[in-house]
Formats: C-alpha cells, structure tokens, sequence
C-alpha cells in the first residue's frame, strides 16, 4: 500500500503537438454525406475472404453500414444478417455464420505511412459482444 501511495497519479495525456518539421499527411473530418473514396475503401482489404466482406468473427461487412452525418464516420453493426452473407463456411479455424452485419473501411493502397502519429476521436459501444478496432 506504500508504495501505491508513493507512485504519481496516472493522467490522461492531452493531444499531441505537430511538431514544425512534420508535415500533416491527411484530415479528414467526414464532411458531406459520403466516404472519401481517395482516402478509404469499404469493408476490408479485397484479398480477404469474400471480396473484403468477411474476417475471422460472425460479420458480414455491408457497405450500407457505413455512414457519414454529423461530421462523423458512423460503423453500424446489427444483430441481422446481411441477404448476401455466404452460406456458414470454415474458415479461421472455425465455422462461421455470419448472422450479424456491420460497416468496416481501411485505407489499404490509398494512404501509406511508414512512420509518424494518427490521432482521432472515437466513441466505443459499451456493450457484450462488439470488438471495435
């Protein structure tokens, strides 16, 4: 108990200052009511299983669940599965179902970095089950 007493309190750190010799890469602050398709792609990577619409977990990726208002990325997952969701397959080790759908983009060939910082804001369900990433 001592030495917690001891030990500065843990803080969280405010937002990093660009430094004057780097130079900003991207902003996007989702303006207008669609995805910037010169910075992001939907779903993930097309040399993931089914053309990018599915990974290792019960999701099928959907464009449609990916939504821009507000001035904010919105990634919407649903307790539904999708119409085009492929038949329960092996994959991963195990065999997936893809019961639920949900909205996922990555920026794979658009925007490529080898070193430096990304900062942003995001807002986390807190619930059972999600895995945001």
């Amino acid at each position: 108990m001592i030495i917690i007493n001891l030990l500065p309190p843990i803080t969280t750190p405010g937002p990093y200052n660009n430094p004057a010799d780097w130079n900003l890469f991207l902003f996007d602050d989702f303006t207008g009511d669609t995805l910037n398709l010169s910075h992001w792609s939907y779903n993930y990577p097309s040399d993931w299983p089914n053309d990018g619409h599915t990974h290792n977990h019960q999701a099928y990726m959907a464009e449609e669940n990916v939504l821009i208002e507000n001035n904010r990325l919105r990634l919407m997952a649903e307790n539904s599965r999708h119409p085009n969701a492929p038949d329960p397959e092996w994959g991963w080790g195990k065999l997936l179902h893809y019961n639920y759908t949900a909205g996922c983009i990555h920026s794979r060939g658009k925007l490529n970095f080898t070193r430096g910082f990304i900062e942003g804001r995001f807002k986390m369900p807190v619930s059972r089950g999600f895995w945001p990433a």
